[in-house]
Parts: C-alpha cells; sequence; structure tokens
C-alpha cells in the first residue's frame, strides 16, 4: 500500500516546486521561537527549503541530518560544509552533532501525510527509529494535495505534531 501512495503523491509533487515559497513562510512562523532546529537540504522534488535556512542561519543553531548507520545531526555552519553521507544525502558530516534530545524542533520531509499525523517519507524508517524518543516538535513539510484521510500508518511509525504546507498549518494532535 505505502509503495502505491509514495508513487501516486510524488506524482502530485511534480512541478509544484512554485508553492515552497509559501510553505516557507508558514514554516517560518512556526518555527521562529525555537533556537535549535534541524531542517533538511532537499532531494528528489522534496519541499526546497535553501532561503529559509539562509534566513535561520544568523540568527538560530541549523542542524541537518546525516545518516551514519542511523540518523544524527551535524551543525550548519555554511552550505560549503556540505558533503555526502553514506545515503548520498548533503549534510555538513565533519562538523559537530548534537544529541537529538538537545533539539528543539525537527523539520522533515514528506512525500504525503495524513491528518492524524503521520508522514509517508522514503521507507528507510530512518527519523521513526531516531524520533522514537524524542521529545520536541515534529514537523512535517509537503504541499496541500499530498494530505490526505488515508490511513496508512503501522505501529512503528511516529506521529508529527504538525504539519505545514502552502496554504495552513495543521497541529495534529
Amino acid at each position: 500500500m505505502k509503495k502505491e501512495l509514495r508513487a501516486t503523491y510524488r506524482a502530485l509533487r511534480r512541478n509544484q516546486s512554485h508553492l515552497d515559497p509559501l510553505v516557507q513562510m508558514n514554516l517560518l512562523k512556526l518555527v521562529e521561537k525555537f533556537s535549535k532546529i534541524a531542517l533538511y537540504v532537499s532531494m528528489k522534488n522534496e519541499v526546497n527549503l535553501e532561503s529559509l535556512i539562509n534566513k535561520l542561519l544568523s540568527s538560530k543553531e541549523i542542524y541537518l541530518p546525516a545518516v551514519e548507520k542511523e540518523l544524527v545531526f551535524h551543525r550548519l555552519f555554511a552550505w560549503s560544509d556540505l558533503k555526502l553521507d553514506e545515503a548520498n544525502i548533503l549534510s555538513p558530516i565533519d562538523n559537530p552533532t548534537i544529541s537529538i534530545h538537545e533539539l528543539d524542533a525537527i523539520i522533515m520531509p514528506c512525500i504525503a501525510a495524513n491528518r492524524q499525523g503521520y508522514r509517508l517519507g522514503y521507507g528507510g524508517g530512518y527519523f521513526d527509529r531516531a524520533l522514537r524518543d524524542y521529545r520536541g516538535i515534529k514537523i512535517g513539510v509537503l504541499i496541500d494535495v499530498c494530505v490526505t484521510d488515508t490511513l496508512f500508518q503501522e505501529p512503528h511509525d511516529v506521529p508529527l505534531d504538525y504539519i505545514v504546507t502552502e496554504s495552513q498549518i495543521i497541529k495534529t494532535h
């Protein structure tokens, strides 16, 4: 079921990058009160957060995920810090790490998310394993057409606290 959902929502996201600045504006409203924030560098047609990261870098501690057997978060000081990790994801892997429990908020890309707060990612399970005991704010970003009522979650899935799209900020529970 998840494989088919991924294909459907990836197709809906295609050619919708013009909505990314609106998603970023809503996301900024939600995260501006935090000081230690984990974001991501987009790939595979995810919502691009580059301009938001640039805006936050001067006043916040920004961290990016890297796959090192498990998900770890490295501090970003400058775009020139980025290198490919084990999973071919750009991350500042030579920079200091932070314990996930010290992060105020973690922003994650979503292929889709349901209104109950469960995200559909790429299926590696890295975020779900990392977030199992995390007590901070979990935020998924995507576009409106990728928010669904479909129940696809499994027992190991960790729910989001917020879903942010170009038109709304949804508090999930």
